[in-house]
């Protein structure tokens, strides 16, 4: 009804609002929280500087299924993961200049578009594990407090999903692979977080997940995972759902 469709609009825009605008809020982008002192977040700064430094001659030559897998493995362990040492927006404030160029740098690199491909490549897990590494990491972008609103980076553009999302197919090809039987569990386990981060404080996209089929895909997985995955699909059901929680160790 109209009455319904007015709520529903005022509840995204609360929604919103309130995954964006307050910068204290932990958010759920990742499953886990990595809690880390500050000189452990100067470290992580450090060295993901001088990984952007080296980035260029990591993914020269991508003329392989292994090479690339390396080259995803480096950018997503030695620069972005940087980021997860902080568990809130004011937390990266501090930090911003590190954190805008670190996803600066890999977006300049332009090489999400080859990395979504990556992730249907089911005959070679491990360059479909740290493809989905990667876009997991890259899809909440910065999250900085303070952003100006009329910012690109800002999270409600949500400027670094609609850089995966205009990729064909990679969307609908991972819902796929949640229930696909030659999916390896390390693979299906990064393929949920990387979902739940996709969908994490953003209605829109979790809209687009539930279209595309995710949760009888959940579901249906529910069933015949192992216990270490049952984690990350409770995570990224919790997330498809529209709860916005603490990242915490256990779910």
């Amino acid at each position: 009804s109209d009455d319904f469709t007015a709520v529903r609009s005022r509840y995204a825009e609360l929604e919103r609002n309130s995954t964006t605008q307050r910068s204290s809020i932990r958010d759920d982008s990742n499953m886990i929280t990595v809690t880390t002192s500050t000189e452990d977040k100067k470290k992580s700064l450090e060295r993901a500087k001088k990984g952007i430094k080296n980035m260029s001659a990591n993914i020269r030559d991508l003329t392989t299924p292994e090479k690339c897998a390396a080259a995803w493995k480096f950018i997503s362990e030695n620069i972005l993961s940087a980021v997860e040492c902080f568990a809130t927006a004011e937390e990266r404030f501090q930090y911003s200049d590190d954190v805008i160029r670190i996803y600066e740098r890999v977006r300049e690199m332009s090489i999400i578009s080859q990395v979504c491909r990556h992730v249907k490549e089911i005959r070679y897990p491990e360059l479909q594990r740290w493809a989905l590494r990667l876009l997991t990491l890259y899809a909440p972008g910065p999250r900085i407090a303070h952003t100006p609103k009329d910012s690109a980076i800002h999270p409600d553009n949500m400027m670094h999903k609609k850089d995966i999302a205009r990729q064909p197919e990679v969307l609908e090809r991972s819902v796929i692979l949640i229930t696909h039987p030659r999916t390896r569990p390390k693979v299906r386990a990064q393929l949920l977080q990387f979902l739940g981060a996709f969908a994490s404080n953003d209605h829109d996209a979790r809209v687009k997940l539930i279209q595309i089929g995710i949760v009888p895909a959940l579901l249906k997985c529910i069933q015949r995972v192992p216990i270490d995955v049952l984690r990350s699909v409770a995570w990224t059901l919790s997330i498809i759902c529209g709860h916005t929680h603490d990242r915490k160790k256990a779910v």
